[in-house]
C-alpha cells in the first residue's frame, strides 16, 4: 500500500484533528527517525597465502547410466586467495561423503589450508551453543585435528561470508555440466569434471596480474599445512539378520542380499 502512505504533513495535520498538541517539526524528525535504515557495508578481504578455503555443497542433474536425470551432490572447494576451484560427485551429503571430498582435495593439491570455512550444514554444525557460536560435529573434529586446520562457522543467512565457494557453485555447474551430462558411470563424470577444472584453473583472472588460479596455487602450496596420508571414512551399519524357512536377508542402506537357505546348507 505504499502509494496509500501518508507523508509526514498528512501525519501531522491527522494529529492535529485528533488534537494532539505536536508540532509539524516533531512530526518530521519522528519520520526521518523510522526511515532511517542503516545500510549493510562489505568490505573486501585480503587473504595470506595458504591461509583460507572454503566449502560448499551443491546439487547437479546428470544422466548416468539412465534416461532419467539424477541429482547428484557436487562438493566444492574453492580458495580465498586464488579462486582455485576443485569439486567431486557424489551420490549424497552423508558423513563420509564430506569427509571423503576433503581428503582428496588435500591430496590433489599437496596439503591442506589452516583454516575452512562452513555454512551452518549439519554435518558441520552439531548445536548451536549461541547465535553466533556453534559447536563442531565429532567428525568435522576429527577431520580438522588429523590435518591440523581451524574451522570457521559462517553467520546464520550469510552467504556473502563466503562468497568465493558460492559463486564457484554455480559457476561450476555452467562451466562443466551445462555442456555435457551424459555419462556410463559415476566414475567418467567424475574424470570428466576434473578435466574441466584443470582447463578452468589454468585460465588467467583479472585482478590477479594475469596469474591463474593455479599459478596462485604453486605460489601458496609452501605455506600450505604438510601433506597427510588420506584421511579414511567409514561408516558402520548395523545389519539386522532375519531367518525364514528359504529364505535369509541381509540388510544394509544400499543393498538387499537374498540367499537360498537349501544352498546354504550344501
Amino acid at each position: 500500500m505504499h502509494k496509500q502512505q501518508m507523508k509526514a504533513v498528512d501525519i501531522y495535520e491527522a494529529l492535529k484533528e485528533q488534537k494532539v498538541d505536536i508540532s509539524y517539526t516533531t512530526v518530521c524528525k519522528a519520520v526521518r527517525q523510522l526511515n532511517k535504515q542503516s545500510k549493510e557495508a562489505y568490505i573486501k578481504q585480503e587473504y595470506k597465502l595458504g591461509d583460507v578455503c572454503e566449502f560448499d555443497w551443491g546439487e547437479v542433474k546428470l544422466y548416468i547410466n539412465s534416461d532419467k536425470p539424477t541429482v547428484y551432490q557436487l562438493a566444492v572447494f574453492t580458495t580465498a586467495k586464488g579462486n582455485f576451484r576443485y569439486a567431486r560427485l557424489f551420490r549424497s551429503q552423508k558423513t563420509e561423503c564430506f569427509l571423503e571430498a576433503h581428503s582428496l582435495f588435500f591430496d590433489y593439491i599437496g596439503g591442506a589450508y589452516k583454516t575452512m570455512t562452513y555454512d551452518n550444514m549439519k554435518i558441520a554444525v552439531k548445536r548451536f551453543v549461541s547465535c553466533t557460536e556453534k559447536e563442531p560435529t565429532d567428525e568435522l573434529l576429527k577431520l580438522s585435528l588429523y590435518y591440523g586446520f581451524q574451522y570457521r562457522f559462517c553467520n546464520i543467512r550469510s552467504g556473502n561470508e563466503k562468497g568465493h565457494v558460492e559463486r564457484s557453485v554455480e559457476y561450476i555447474r555452467r562451466k562443466t555440466f551445462a555442456r555435457k551430462d551424459t555419462f556410463s558411470s559415476l566414475d567418467e563424470a567424475n574424470e570428466y569434471l576434473l578435466k574441466r577444472l584443470e582447463e578452468l584453473n589454468a585460465l588467467p583472472k583479472e585482478g590477479y596480474d594475469g596469474k591463474s588460479p593455479y599459478d596462485v596455487l604453486a605460489a601458496e602450496k609452501p605455506f600450505l599445512l604438510p601433506k597427510m596420508p588420506k584421511y579414511h571414512s567409514s561408516r558402520i551399519t548395523e545389519a539386522r539378520l532375519i531367518n525364514t524357512l528359504l529364505f535369509q536377508w541381509i540388510k544394509t542402506d544400499i543393498l538387499f542380499l537374498i540367499i537360498l537357505w537349501d544352498i546354504l546348507l550344501q
